[in-house]
């Protein structure tokens, strides 16, 4: 029982280290209490990525696209393409 206790308390201290500094920067930046999970980054998604956002829309488009852009991605399947060349034609689709 103790060995869960502790456990469950670092996973939460774990956590608590990863969001609590992102959104403290991002309040301060914003000037008002910003969440880790904002509509911002929805609609980041929803401008970038093919499918509305949403997983499955996307998930369907990028090997597709990958096809398309680099040539030799072709005869592969989604699954075997190597997510290095997804993420290329990603950064592609946004750039900085």
């Amino acid at each position: 029982m103790v060995g869960r206790m502790r456990g469950a308390a670092t996973l939460l201290a774990s956590a608590l280290a990863v969001i609590v500094p992102w959104s403290v920067t991002a309040s301060l930046s914003e000037n008002r209490f910003v969440p880790s999970a904002t509509a911002r980054l929805r609609a980041v998604r929803r401008d970038v990525l093919p499918g509305d956002g949403r997983s499955p829309g996307s998930s369907a488009s990028w090997p597709a696209e990958t096809r398309r852009l680099v040539p030799d991605t072709r005869h592969l399947t989604a699954l075997q393409i190597p997510a290095e060349k997804v993420l290329r034609v990603v950064a592609l689709a946004a750039p900085e």
